[in-house]
């Protein structure tokens, strides 16, 4: 199976500003892609504090509009994964509704508006891990992943969003997080989908899997 693990520094209001991704495939890490992208709206000065994109750094980069046969293929391709996926799934749902059939695990699923099936780090350690935190940089922090995240974040990532709040920084995280899990207790991803399925309890692109 192949996993795009994703994530988008952006909001709802006025969209998404950078995306990263990560292509997981037979438990290696073998591609990644980052790039910024133009709001649609002023952006809030607290998001500035967290992650660093102010508007006139982003006036010319196209609109994250212009990718979306990039993250159709994505979800046809393979399994999309995040941190905390419904997050991502409300910033795609943002511009795309209608979303490509896809087929995963020998079912196929329709269209139906929903970028699901997800995995969802988050999820995965909250359901094999008793901890008092499961954000991603506490995760990284407990499972001493903070040294093989800064050598793929240096090998990666572009040199000045090569920290937290970036959104390939981060997709590498998560998606170490995911590796992390999978040597600890060897889970495969239809165990990692399984884990994720009490976030979309009301999304049957989720649940008809099982």
């Amino acid at each position: 199976m192949r996993v795009y693990v994703i994530d988008f520094e952006g909001s709802l209001k006025y969209g998404i500003v950078e995306y990263g991704v990560v292509l997981l495939e037979e438990g290696s890490i073998v591609h990644t892609q980052t790039g910024l992208c133009r709001p649609e709206q002023p952006i809030h000065p607290r998001d500035i504090q967290v992650h660093g994109l102010k508007e006139d750094r982003l006036k010319d980069e196209p609109d994250f509009s212009q990718y979306r046969d990039q993250f159709y293929g994505y979800r046809f391709d393979g399994v999309l994964a995040a941190h905390h996926a419904p997050v991502e799934n409300g910033l795609l749902n943002r511009y795309w509704h209608t979303v490509p059939s896809r087929a995963v695990l020998g079912h196929t699923s329709p269209s139906r508006g929903s970028w699901a099936p997800w995995i969802d780090s988050r999820l995965v350690y909250q359901r094999y891990y008793d901890l008092e935190s499961y954000s991603l940089t506490s995760l990284i922090d407990q499972f001493q992943l903070q040294e093989p995240l800064q050598e793929l974040a240096a090998k990666y990532c572009p040199i000045e969003r090569s920290k937290p709040h970036c959104a390939l920084y981060d997709a590498l995280a998560s998606a170490l997080l995911l590796l992390k899990a999978t040597e600890h207790l060897a889970l495969e991803p239809e165990e990692w989908l399984r884990a994720s399925q009490s976030g979309f309890d009301n999304d049957s692109a989720q649940t008809d899997l099982f």
